[in-house]
Formats: C-alpha cells, structure tokens, sequence
C-alpha cells in the first residue's frame, strides 16, 4: 500500500535476500519511500516458494510466493517485538506503530546502494536485531510541536564503525488526493564533537535509481535515518525539529546506536491516575517526573486544574520517591468534572506538558464517589426467587449453588463460591442437567431506586447455545419498574454471536436509560431451550447496583492544603504561595493577589472551620 504511516512490506527471496520479480517498487506519487523494508517472500532453490500454514486442517501445510507471503511473515516478528516489549516495559502500554517502524528499519540489512532505496526501503528485516536494539534501551518516545527541538545524547566510543538514528512518527491524516500527503514535518538531524550537523538520507523521485544522498533536509518521508561512516568519538547530539507541525504536538519514536540517552525532560504515566476525585477531600495523583542531562526549571514542576471553563490552576508538584512526584488536587466540591495536566520545563529541553495536548487536551476525572445501593456475591440468600407461570423446562432450572465445570457451563466463580446457574451438575454428558423443554426464570428481589436517578446495574454473565441446534434459543434479562407486572428488555443475547458461546462476561448498564428509576424495580433472567434440542446453560455472578453521588461538605476555605485540619501548615503553605504569587494565594478570587487576599485569609483562618 502506500499509504503514510502503516510499514509497507516488499518481497524478497529467502535464501538469498534477492529481489523477486512481483515486488512493488516507490516511489510513491509524491516522492515518498516505499516499500518501508522487505521479507521473504518467496525462494529462489528449495521448493521455490515460503512454506506456511494451509488450509483444512491444524496440520496442513502450503508453499506459496507473494508478497502477500512477505506482508505475513513481517507481522509475525511484530508480534515476537511486542511481545518482548511487554516483557522489558511492563505497564507502559504497547509500542506505537512508528517505533515498530523505527526500530525495524534501523535494524534492517541494508541491500542494495547504500542507504535506503525504491526497491527494498531501508533493506531486509531481521528480528534478533531488532529485539537486540530493544533490549538495548537504545530507543525513546518525544513530541515536539512547532519551532521546538527536542535532544538526544548519542555516545560514540573510540573505533566506532558507524553511527545510525532513526525517527519515525505516524503522521496526522492529510487532505485526500493532496500532494504532498505529510502534513507534520520532523526534521532529523545529528551534530557531532566538533558542531557539523550530519542530515539524514534523501531519495530523488525524479530519478528513483539513484543512490540516497544525506545533503540536506529530508521533506517528504515521515521516517527518517542519520547514518554516519566511522564517526568521530565522543558525545553527538540527535535534534528532532518541528519544522513544520501545523497539527501538533507531533509525538514521534526515536531509536540509535551505539548509544542513545534522552536529553532533557520527561512526564511519564506510571500508576494508574484516579477515575473520579472526592469532592471534599485532597486527591494526590500521581506522576513520573525524569531528567536527563537538564536541569528544572525551579517551580516549573506543577499540576493544572480546573472546573468548568475556568482559567487553569496550579499546585506545586511535591517529590514522593525518586522521581516519582505527585499533585494534590485540593476538594472541589459538586463541579461535575474536574480537568488537569502536569507542567514542567528544563533548561534545554523547554515546556514539556503530560497530555502532550497540555490545556488542550487535559485529563479529567468526575467529582463524586461510587455509592454501593445493593450487592449480592450469591453465596447467602439475598431474595432471589425461581419461577414463572410460563416456565416449562424439565431441566436445567435456575439453581444457587457451587456449579461444576463443563465445556457448556462454569466451574470457576467471579466471587465466592456460589452463583445462580441453570442447575450446575456436572452429569454423566455434556448437557445431562442444560435447559430443556422450555423456560427457566430467575427473579431479583424487588429494588427501591426512587431516590436514585443514577442507579447503575452491573453484573457477569455467562451464556452457553453454541452446541446442538441453537438457532431457536435466546437468554433475555429485563427490568420491570413495577414489581413484575410488566417487563422492559434490558438485554439479549443469542441465538448467535457475541456472548453465546459460554465464558464469563461484565455488562453494565444505566437504568435511566431504559426508564424512570421506581420504588418497584425488579430484573428477570430468562434461559430458553425451544425447538429442536440444544445445550443452553446460564449463569450469573456479582450483582450490584450502585450510583454515582456527590456529597458536597461545607467548604473551608482556610484549609489551604486539603487535609481536612486546620493548622500552621495551611497558614505556612499560604504565606508560601503568597510570596512566590501562586494563583492559589488570590483567596478572595478578584484575579489579583495582593493585600486583601492576605487579610481575607487571617479573618478564614481565625474562624478555623
């Protein structure tokens, strides 16, 4: 394909890493690089072709050639990068795309004229390179936005044969039909010891079997690669410039060898930030906060909040371990939302903001609490009820019990010990207890949420039709807000797809959503087995409803750090914020901070709360 951020893949011969005659060459219509690199795609001795899994059996077999053969087997070794990415970075998400590319391509066997070309990109993929460089740490994520540079220090050791750094980035979309197709343009460049800047490889589309050259800016790729013969030992500096970023910040993925160590700051997500803040009590939220060869920027370190539309708000961000700090959101009463960002900025590196997006794209948590109105793990009785007047099944009926695993039903429980199961038997098949002869109803005692206008219900279910003859069997749950006089469909599942074919699933839903919370709300569960036979089990675990509330307590405004005490520490923390003019010192709210915050706050402070 050609389009610009995906890894375009061509094909070569395995054995020898030869071109094959169906490969695809670039340039593309407006100059860029394709193919991104090459796999095997097909051999030129052996068999003539790859070997590959076929069709009809789990042990059949095919040769084939094709780039359709080369596309597979480079999606394959993502997965083995992946995977050992998950293994050396665990909590930090998945790898982006570009630094698959970046890391790919900078590992690549180059084949052809040196530097990338239209035939074979930047050359022959090889995994164990590329899990090398990984494990290497030799790699980095960055964003710049428009005019702002971002560094890397690459360290060169005396007899170093070369020196390589790629960057890549997954470019915002462009306009259809529109050349050129980059919107964001990052330019690469490396400066060694002695202050000559090095450019990365450039293609001329207009006459795309010339070698690369590396003499000046490369404006159309959105992967680009320094490489420099026998560099001068010592220290280089990698610069990532947002020349032209009209969409930014531009994020970007930045690999390089022999050696690469960031330069500059860094805001990290580490631990899980909070979903919801108390209204009345201080929140920390977490953040990781690192520097490489730069310094802070004193009191640049800080958190931004706001509710509503309001201008933003800061906290000084407090160190808790190492360079794990965090920000204290102070109670903000019933706002609905609270929106925030941590800020910093380095001597060299300048502003770095998480989100990138800054005040622009902020994170944000809803002010409340989870309120739990009722709970039942199934292990005691709770209430629940089994039967219908239209209920006819012979088996299988609605059973709390220790259910006793089958391919059909459960035999681990979400909780506890016991669930609601349509009779959880093992027996001498599969299916000897399943529902049979019609329906098996499960009623929920009756629910008083007329004071709950968000009451939320939640529950695991699991639903077993995909044996026997299934196309007749449905399992319903409703809701009645009147006590069981009528019923409203909340949900169904089968005869087929997504939910029918066993397994525990989480579903949760507003009862808002289907109709107006009551004093009488009651649920049913409906297990069927109509028509030709079929194994239809169900089971069901861990309900709960609950709402989302927001208590507001009354404010004390002189408890300026949130710990819910009013003592010298808030008298201190203000007079600090005071001298040092931080928003949070314009205690009167008039926008300016002078005096009569000052004595606004004594009078608050002797008052106490």
């Amino acid at each position: 394909g050609t389009a610009k951020n995906c890894i375009t893949i061509g094909a070569v011969n395995s054995d020898n890493d030869t071109m094959t005659s169906f490969s695809s060459w670039g340039p593309t219509d407006d100059g860029r690089l394709h193919p991104d690199m090459v796999a095997p795609g097909c051999e030129v001795g052996g068999v003539g072709r790859v070997t590959s899994t076929g069709q009809g059996s789990d042990m059949a077999y095919a040769t084939m050639c094709g780039t359709s053969m080369a596309s597979p087997t480079a999606a394959g070794l993502g997965a083995l990068f992946v995977q050992d990415y998950r293994a050396r970075f665990p909590g930090e998400g998945e790898p982006t795309n570009a630094m698959v590319k970046a890391v790919f391509a900078h590992t690549a066997v180059d084949l052809f004229e040196p530097g990338p070309d239209y035939k074979s990109g930047y050359g022959s993929v090889r995994i164990d390179r590329a899990i090398d460089q990984l494990r290497s740490g030799n790699l980095a994520y960055g964003s710049v936005d428009q005019g702002q540079v971002r560094r890397f220090r690459v360290g060169v050791p005396a007899g170093a044969s070369e020196l390589k750094v790629t960057v890549a980035w997954d470019d915002v979309p462009g306009t259809p039909n529109t050349i050129p197709s980059l919107v964001n343009d990052l330019d690469l460049r490396l400066i060694d010891p002695d202050g000559v800047v090095h450019y990365p490889w450039r293609l001329d589309p207009q006459n795309p079997s010339s070698p690369a050259t590396r003499d000046g800016p490369n404006r159309v790729d959105n992967i680009e690669q320094v490489f420099v013969e026998n560099p001068a030992p010592g220290e280089w500096v990698a610069e990532v410039v947002g020349h032209e970023v009209p969409q930014g910040p531009q994020a970007f993925s930045i690999v390089g060898s022999p050696d690469l160590a960031a330069s500059g700051v860094r805001l990290l997500q580490t631990l899980e930030l909070p979903a919801h803040v108390s209204p009345a009590e201080a929140t920390a939220i977490p953040i990781r906060l690192a520097a490489f060869g730069d310094d802070l920027v004193p009191g640049s370190a800080q958190l931004r909040y706001r509710t509503g539309s309001g201008s933003f708000q800061s906290v000084p961000l407090e160190r808790a371990d190492g360079d794990m700090y965090r920000g204290v959101l102070p109670g903000l009463g019933c706002e609905g939302v609270v929106e925030y960002y941590f800020i910093t900025e380095g001597e060299v590196s300048g502003v770095v903001t998480y989100p990138v997006g800054g005040a622009a794209d902020p994170l944000s948590a809803d002010i409340g609490e989870w309120v739990e109105i009722f709970y039942d793990d199934f292990d005691t009785d709770r209430g629940w009820t089994v039967g219908a007047p239209s209920d006819t099944a012979t088996s299988g009926v609605w059973t709390r019990m220790v259910s006793e695993p089958t391919p059909a039903q459960p035999g681990t429980p979400i909780v506890g010990e016991k669930i609601w199961v349509t009779d959880g038997r093992k027996g001498l098949f599969t299916g000897t207890y399943a529902v049979s002869d019609g329906a098996t109803t499960l009623f929920s005692p009756v629910f008083d949420l007329a004071d709950h206008e968000g009451a939320e219900i939640s529950y695991w279910r699991w639903y077993s039709n995909n044996r026997g003859f299934p196309s007749d069997d449905v399992f319903e749950i409703d809701i009645s807000f009147d006590a069981g006089q009528t019923w409203t469909n909340a949900e169904t599942l089968g005869p087929t797809g997504p939910g029918s074919q066993g397994g525990w699933f989480f579903t949760n839903w507003s009862v808002a959503d289907i109709g107006t919370p009551t004093g009488s709300v009651q649920l049913r569960f409906v297990a069927a087995d109509f028509g030709s036979p079929s194994i239809v089990e169900a089971a069901l675990d861990a309900f709960l409803i609950r709402e989302f509330v927001c208590e507001a307590t009354t404010p004390c405004p002189a408890d300026f750090n949130g710990d819910g005490v009013v003592d010298a520490d808030d008298f201190f923390g203000f007079l600090t914020a005071f001298a040092n003019g931080d928003p949070r010192a314009d205690f009167n709210g008039d926008g300016v901070i002078d005096a009569d915050d000052f004595f606004a706050f004594l009078a608050a402070f002797a008052q106490g709360c």
